[in-house]
């Protein structure tokens, strides 16, 4: 809570950590800005390549919130960015939060790219005034894969957020569907006012039960 200029995990091989079965949130952010947070497994067993019975965390894989601004989740080095699967809550939620960069993560997908591990609920979720984040970016490093959830990206009354060249849906080369893709319904939604957000350069498939990208109002 309120801890800033902290680096958790490091580009190189072991220099990040294993966050798994723990009963509530893999990594909390509480009021907390300028942090770094690269190469992790969040979910998952060492190796990033399987879970283990009870691996997923309780909650939450890495929450931030209560105005936790222009943290870093992942970097635009091939090993920067940190794996997040099997989750009890959603992958990575940001709420009332501005500012944070979310670069070459995978998401529901194992470090390998081969096997799909979703969290429960959203790969990522902005919600309640998350504002001004920016979840990929226009080079190639900071592509994030996120697929097997019923709604891999939701956006709920937040704005102003740059969703950009992402993989979503598919693999992490963004050219075709993983086995066990049956639960996805929805590539990105926004609802709840939300407004003003940009959708850029994504590649967006295989929501076998559903829509790439879904617009709802308040209703």
């Amino acid at each position: 809570f309120e801890s800033n200029f902290n680096q958790i995990g490091n580009s190189g091989d072991a220099e990040g950590n294993m966050i798994s079965a723990n009963e509530q949130f893999g990594l909390l952010l509480n009021n907390c800005d300028d942090n770094l947070v690269y190469n992790n497994i969040v979910g998952l067993d060492i190796t990033g390549s399987s879970g283990f019975f009870g691996s997923g965390n309780g909650f939450v894989g890495i929450y931030l919130g209560n105005g936790s601004d222009n943290n870093e989740i992942g970097g635009a080095a091939s090993d920067e960015g940190n794996v997040i699967c099997s989750n009890g809550g959603a992958g990575l939620t940001i709420e009332a939060s501005l500012g944070n960069f979310v670069y070459h993560n995978r998401i529901g997908i194992n470090k390998d790219g081969t096997v799909l591990y979703p969290n429960i609920q959203e790969g990522i979720l902005l919600v309640n005034g998350a504002d001004d984040n920016n979840i990929g970016g226009a080079s190639d490093g900071m592509t994030n894969s996120i697929a097997g959830h019923s709604n891999n990206v939701s956006v709920y009354n937040s704005s102003l957020n740059d969703i950009v060249n992402n993989n979503i849906g598919n693999n992490t080369d963004g050219t075709d569907t993983l086995d066990g893709a049956f639960m996805q319904s929805r590539g990105i939604v926004l609802a709840s006012g939300s407004a003003e957000n940009n959708i850029l350069d994504n590649v967006i498939s295989g929501m076998v039960n559903g829509t790439g990208i879904r617009i709802e109002g308040f209703g």
